[in-house]
């Protein structure tokens, strides 16, 4: 779809015409006259029927602002003819009157015929915001505007003045050079970037000139421009957030603080139970040596008690083989309980929270523990009991650590000293990456 933005001065001999010609008081060929009831027109409170009234209109209003002082004093009202002197063929001098143009027209068309066009109710859209547009770029005042839809194509006619009834001042910048080709680029680009009009039928570069910026980089270079009004806007959040990062920080620092305290103390028991553990072992192994004198020395009375034939020396060698015997049986009822000690247990509440997350056979050896465990700490310290129960201490002992080393084996995992570690590890790297987001934000 092409563009198309032609203007004219308007002058004495020309304005009634072009008023006449866009109201359609007078006829035109192209028009079907059916449609014209079609035509949309806006006159304004400033519009004149002829070029004399409205200059006439204009310096009224003009001398009213300045008798208010509302403009300076010394601010003349614009000429309506200059003088313009030129040289002839002779180098005489020759002077010439011309007329001050206060009025202008401009013709406005999206698409044609052959590429086609908008509907009326999209042209009256689009035409309404480049004429707005124009007005607001320009400094103009539309004083008639006729939007004609009863021709082949919908296209657009504005009359307006250069003269603010704002500030009486007259806008100067069709005064400027190549203010045409500047005013098509704005235009063109306006129908691009805020209609999102493709108007394919034009070189864009070459009608945008060295103010031509290829789409994808264009759009590109907008997203990055309202990305950053949008931070702007919301400043006030991003501070908010920023606040309760840093208050975040400080509390996950405090939680570190109290995590190393525990661990301190944590570091403390486990240096006092591997002592402790040091002195069980060395009291295990002394009792393991005494078992094993006393086992030595029981064998040798058995075999001293089969020998013996006097019956004061049998009951002799009796009574100290089960003097032995009561010691051998003490001092292995005490190293069971040592080495009972000695092996760290694990926490009952975890193995119960494993039963309660996992399944099938790992959940049946948890539950067998369990069971074994229990059992083992009813009868580990009472000696009568075992003898009433028939039980066997020692291989229950055995049966129970088969049970823990199942229990490990099927995934079960017993809280770790490196696991206090590895939280605070963890609440460290936390708090160091909130830090590199703070300084980020």
């Amino acid at each position: 779809m092409k563009l198309s933005l032609r203007t004219e001065k308007l002058n004495s001999q020309n304005f009634d015409y072009r008023i006449d010609h866009n109201s359609r008081v007078t006829f035109s060929k192209s028009a079907d006259s059916s449609k014209s009831k079609n035509n949309i027109n806006f006159t304004s409170e400033h519009f004149q029927n002829s070029l004399e009234n409205l200059w006439d209109y204009i310096r009224a209003d003009f001398d009213e602002k300045k008798s208010k002082n509302l403009i300076p004093k010394n601010k003349r009202f614009l000429k309506r003819n200059s003088t313009k002197a030129t040289k002839d063929k002779n180098g005489n001098k020759t002077f010439s009157q011309t007329e001050t143009s206060i009025a202008r027209e401009f013709v406005i068309q999206l698409g044609s015929e052959k590429e086609g066009f908008f509907s009326d109710e999209d042209s009256q859209r689009y035409y309404e915001q480049i004429q707005n547009f124009i007005a607001e770029k320009y400094k103009l005042t539309v004083l008639k505007s006729d939007l004609h839809l009863d021709e082949a194509v919908p296209h657009l006619h504005i009359i307006a003045t250069s003269y603010s009834f704002k500030t009486g001042e007259f806008s100067k910048e069709f005064n400027k050079k190549n203010s045409y080709e500047a005013m098509q680029r704005e235009v063109f680009r306006f129908c691009i970037d805020e209609l999102k009009i493709d108007l394919e039928g034009y070189d864009k570069k070459e009608c945008l000139g060295a103010d031509y910026i290829a789409p994808a980089v264009y759009k590109r270079e907008k997203e990055t421009i309202q990305k950053a009004q949008e931070f702007c806007k919301n400043k006030d959040s991003l501070e908010k957030q920023l606040i309760s990062a840093r208050e975040t920080i400080l509390s996950q620092k405090a939680s570190i603080d109290t995590q190393k305290d525990v661990l301190k103390r944590y570091e403390q028991d486990m240096n006092e139970l591997e002592l402790q553990n040091k002195e069980l072992k060395a009291k295990v192994s002394t009792l393991e040596d005494k078992v094993e004198k006393l086992k030595s020395e029981i064998f040798k009375l058995k075999q001293e008690l089969k020998q013996r034939s006097n019956m004061q020396q049998h009951q002799k060698v009796r009574k100290q083989l089960n003097t032995t015997e009561k010691s051998l049986k003490s001092t292995e009822s005490e190293l069971s309980s040592l080495i009972s000690t000695e092996r760290s247990e694990i926490d009952i509440r975890e193995v119960e929270q494993f039963i309660t997350d996992s399944t099938g056979t790992d959940r049946r050896k948890a539950r067998e523990y369990l069971r074994l465990r229990e059992e083992f700490e009813k009868f580990k310290d009472r000696p009568d009991w075992q003898e009433a129960e028939e039980i066997n201490i020692k291989e229950l002992e055995q049966e129970l650590l088969e049970a823990e080393q199942e229990l490990l084996e099927a995934g079960f995992k017993p809280t770790e000293k490196n696991k206090v570690y590895e939280f605070v590890n963890t609440q460290e790297n936390d708090v160091q990456n909130d830090e590199i987001l703070n300084n980020t934000l």
